[in-house]
């Protein structure tokens, strides 16, 4: 099972790069494969799977992007990982265009090695892990198919309790199968009966085996408690007695076994008797193992690709804005759920704020929200619209999420600050309204609604437009902090508004104690822990950025608000 190969498809009209790439690649150990045209590529992928697929936009025939568009239509192949790598096309709407495709992501040339080839590493190392579980899959399979035919044996066992004169017709099916059934006396618990199955698996002569009893077949077993069940199965306190232990062979080696314990009621001898069914749950074990380790190996993965995306950025990074952010899991096992925040720069004087939340947990969560963070700087790069950005996103995510069947959605409200005019455009899709605190201490939400992304392909996203001054805040939180429960009740809108109030008279105290103060009494109010997980990013206009090129200031009487209503529900999707 570790000796998968997974193929690597190399995609390029120039045989030097592609010389270069398998130099590169060469150290992961895993076979490539050179197509020089996109034709030439699609009939490797009819003979071969492959892990990760490296693709140069200009080929000779079809381009990179067609190439791509044709790879993600087939059925088998649609799930495959396409990275284009391009020396000419890097302008936004070519990365766009790259994105729209399929690729999982855009490289221009030159590129970082190491870089590339830890991207190609992720990639061979999931498609390792896919195929691990599905033959994880086929050895469970096969266990089941072997508890059918132990409920056969039970029925069996059943029918002997019902009269001891039967024992002999059973005898034959017994020596037939291949788990271990014993039967033991009532009173001296010594075994009078062992199946071909129980002598091989011990490896014991039968005169040997019925000296003994089976508690010293078994270790682990504590004989008080053991003869305490039997007697509450005498006495049909209890049907049977299943518990794990393990056998112990003739030669000293122990063997995990699952079994069951049954009375056979006294037949015409007056003697009662005790069977012992023991299934060898060896291969069960390790195959529980090996999908615990899988599970363990996916779960640091995803822990990984969301370190990335909660990476705080610098507090004084962008023009005119001092920012803060803050994520808070629910639960310590549970680190991995789809909260992300982001912020980053538009332009020289245009940065976008982002909080979102991500349905599900674990490496899918992962992924997704990698898919919605980047798709949607793509968009905002290629034109600074929130509300047209939200929709693009959405038309993508509901054509790329239509069969998922775990029918996920995102929650996601996004701000465009610009620092030249001072005002800010805000777009939501069914998350916690933006929260505008002013320097006089009033403050107010964002009129901007819309339907969470995911859902309805003819989804559209109004801007409601606010002109910032000197010292106001922007507040954005996921719906972990609104719906942090305690015993009154929610902590919601009531709560929240104190805190602002608190957030409010802050006084030249930074973002970072806003963000932390607002954290801090949600879980305070929830007794310590919230219930799901948070995002928080709290922005302060540190800078004047509301002056005209004669110098003069907009006084706060001249601040200006546009909006435009959505009537539709803010939905929270679950963890």
């Amino acid at each position: 099972m570790h000796d998968i190969k997974a193929n690597i498809l190399l995609v390029d009209d120039r045989a030097e790069n592609l010389t270069v790439l398998e130099a590169l690649l060469e150290p992961l150990g895993h076979p490539m494969h050179r197509a020089r045209s996109g034709e030439e590529a699609l009939r490797l992928l009819l003979h071969y799977d492959f892990a990760v697929i490296l693709l140069d936009v200009q080929l000779p025939d079809i381009d990179g992007f067609e190439a791509a568009t044709l790879i993600k239509a087939r059925e088998r192949t649609k799930h495959v990982p396409i990275i284009f790598i391009t020396a000419i096309n890097t302008a936004p709407r070519h990365v766009f265009q790259g994105y729209s495709s399929g690729a999982v992501d855009y490289i221009s040339k030159p590129f970082i090695p190491e870089i590339l080839k830890s991207k190609v590493a992720v990639f061979i190392d999931l498609y390792i892990k896919t195929e691990q579980i599905k033959a994880q899959a086929e050895q469970l399979r096969l266990s089941e198919l072997r508890d059918q035919e132990r409920s056969l044996q039970r029925r069996h066992l059943s029918e002997l309790a019902e009269s001891q004169a039967r024992l002999a017709h059973f005898r034959a099916t017994l020596d037939a199968t291949l788990d271990c059934v014993m039967i033991f006396d009532e009173f001296t618990r010594q075994l009078v009966y062992a199946n071909r199955g129980a002598l091989e698996q011990l490896g014991y002569a039968e005169e040997e085996l019925f000296k003994l009893t089976p508690l010293q077949i078994c270790s682990g077993i504590p004989n008080g408690d053991f003869v305490e069940t039997l007697h509450e199965i005498q006495r049909d306190a209890r049907h049977a007695l299943t518990f794990e232990t393990n056998h112990i062979t003739s030669t000293g080696v122990e063997i995990p076994v699952e079994v069951l314990v049954q009375y056979i009621k006294p037949g015409d001898d007056g003697a009662g008797r005790f069977t012992w069914i023991a299934r060898n749950i060896a291969e069960r074990k390790r195959a529980e193992a090996e999908i615990a380790a899988a599970y363990e190996r996916e779960r640091r993965i995803a822990e990984v690709l969301q370190r990335s995306f909660l990476m705080s950025p610098p507090e004084s990074g962008f023009p005119g804005l001092s920012i803060s952010t803050l994520y808070e899991a629910a639960w310590d096992e549970a680190n991995l759920g789809g909260d992300f925040f982001d912020a980053f720069q538009l332009g020289p004087s245009t940065v976008a704020l982002v909080v979102g939340d991500v349905t599900g947990k674990g490496l899918q969560a992962a992924a997704r929200t990698a898919e919605v963070k980047y798709s949607l700087r793509a968009y905002l790069r290629d034109r600074p619209d929130p509300g047209e950005a939200l929709g693009r996103l959405n038309r993508s995510l509901v054509t790329q999420w239509d069969d998922d069947e775990t029918h996920a959605f995102v929650c996601l409200s996004l701000i465009v600050w610009n620092a030249g005019t001072g005002v800010i455009g805000c777009a939501s899709a069914g998350c916690e309204a933006p929260i505008i605190v002013k320097s006089d201490g009033t403050w107010e939400a964002s009129e901007a609604r819309g339907l969470p992304l995911g859902i309805d392909i003819a989804s559209s996203y109004e801007i409601s437009h606010t002109e910032l001054a000197y010292g106001d805040t922007i507040v954005m939180v996921t719906d972990g902090v609104m719906e942090a429960r305690g015993s009154e009740g929610l902590f919601g809108d009531l709560e929240f508004s104190r805190s602002l109030r608190n957030a409010a008279q802050s006084g030249s105290r930074g973002v970072r104690y806003v963000a932390e103060s607002i954290l801090g009494e949600a879980k305070q109010f929830a007794g310590g822990r919230l219930q799901d997980d948070a995002c928080l990013l709290v922005a302060r206009v540190v800078e004047d950025s509301m002056r005209g090129s004669g110098g003069s200031t907009t006084s706060k009487a001249d601040v200006r608000k546009h909006r435009v209503k959505v009537d539709a529900p803010s939905v929270s999707p679950a963890g």
